[in-house]
């Protein structure tokens, strides 16, 4: 895709595009991250044990894993634009049950916001390539820092509407009017452009043939190749030892990202801190990430690339191994990790949305996210059964270092076959 003859016209309308594209990424996050504030509130008003209660908040990424796997084929039968915009209006619907389907409601309308939001997982990457080829970094970094103030504005508000004195279902509610308003632009904004499934048939298209909205559609949907490709695309990631490494890279980020999530606040309450210590400790690891959100993709692959994976994933060691110190020490590892795990999820994203053949960008995604979710899912879980049984958190946080080690043994041999997007 190029900008054509027309560069200022193309500009503005790519621009419009991609606006609409980062708007639609701020619901990945916001609309799961509202519900674990609330969930004291919920289980009360519906009278849900604490095993309902935990399967409410994980069910989400379980089906982050789940439904990424069947996305590629959907794009494949209706196109990119018509997907993200199904998935959309999927999670309006699943925001609205939620609030007035009672527990049944709740947990359909749950997985709902979870189906959707593994299609956006998926798609937004391509997007980014399709759309700006030419700048993959710093607009996979914007789209990380998006994913990251998503899930602090999700469960920052929720809180102190809480306190308020607003129920839960007034706040979910409240919730529910964001994918609507959204969708309502995002599909404003796409009304009209030709919706053609994954086409390689389509590589010369430019923004420039056909008026610029048009093509840009085209372009969205049919996914430009310059590789001649029999079979399945996802048999072709399967094959391919870069996809390998990528999903692993991406999966052992993940289950370190959401095992310190879960587990941070239970290591400071066993250390004989306070509630509150623990809510901050989150609230420090995920906005130091935001940070390094915007920086990590313009180091790593910029001049002194691998140098600068090599400092950020020892740090991230570096970190995980403090956190069982005790006092300064874990609140160094908290600092520490919180600043470089931003960072890292921002180059897996790279890693996907650069991979050389375009029309390997969507299935790509799907297969290397849906495996980093599905051991997301099941990584505290490990991580909880594993202290009960050696009673050791310096245990646990080890073996997670072990996987970072792994990440960054990882992305040093990507890196060294990447071009700088």
């Amino acid at each position: 895709m190029t900008l054509g003859r027309n560069p200022a016209g193309n500009a503005r309308t790519i621009a419009i595009l991609m606006a609409a594209v980062m708007l639609v990424a701020f619901l990945l996050r916001s609309l799961i991250t509202v519900v674990p504030p609330a969930m004291k509130a919920i289980s009360a008003d519906l009278h849900l044990n604490e095993a309902m209660a935990s399967l409410t908040i994980s069910l989400p990424v379980l089906c982050f894993g789940i439904f990424a796997f069947a996305t590629p084929a959907l794009v494949k039968r209706f196109g990119n634009v018509p997907v993200l915009t199904a998935a959309v209006l999927v999670m309006c619907a699943g925001a609205l049950l939620r609030v007035f389907g009672g527990t049944f409601g709740l947990l359909g309308g749950t997985v709902l916001i979870g189906a959707g939001i593994a299609a956006g997982n998926v798609l937004v990457p391509v997007f980014i390539r399709l759309l700006r080829p030419d700048a993959v970094s710093r607009f996979t970094a914007y789209y990380a820092a998006i994913l990251a103030l998503s899930a602090a504005f999700g469960s920052i508000l929720t809180g102190p509407a809480l306190d308020a004195g607003i129920g839960w279902r007034t706040i979910l509610l409240a919730w529910a009017l964001v994918p609507a308003v959204i969708a309502a632009v995002w599909v404003g904004i796409t009304r009209g452009w030709r919706q053609g499934p994954l086409n390689p048939k389509h590589s010369q298209t430019t923004i420039a043939e056909g008026g610029p909205q048009k093509t840009a559609a085209a372009s969205l949907d049919a996914a430009p190749t310059t590789q001649h490709m029999s079979g399945s695309p996802m048999l072709h990631v399967l094959r391919a030892k870069r996809s390998w490494m990528i999903t692993f890279l991406m999966g052992f980020q993940s289950l370190a990202f959401y095992s310190c999530t879960a587990w941070i606040p239970t290591q400071l309450a066993d250390q004989g801190m306070s509630a509150s210590a623990g809510s901050l400790a989150l609230v420090i690891f995920n906005i130091l990430g935001l940070i390094t959100s915007f920086l990590a993709p313009r180091l790593v692959f910029g001049k002194h690339g691998k140098i600068t994976w090599k400092i950020q994933a020892g740090l991230y060691v570096l970190g995980l191994l403090l956190l069982s110190g005790g006092g300064v020490v874990t609140w160094t590892g908290i600092v520490i990790t919180g600043f470089v795990q931003g960072g890292v999820f921002a180059v897996a994203l790279v890693f996907i949305s650069n991979t050389p053949d375009i029309l390997m960008v969507a299935p790509l995604s799907a297969f290397s996210q849906g495996v980093a979710y599905l051991l997301a899912a099941v990584g505290p879980t490990l991580m909880g059964w594993g202290y009960m049984v050696t009673g050791l958190w310096w245990v646990m946080n080890a073996g997670i270092a072990l996987g970072i080690c792994i990440t960054g043994i990882l992305g040093v041999l990507l890196l060294r076959e990447t071009k700088t997007p």
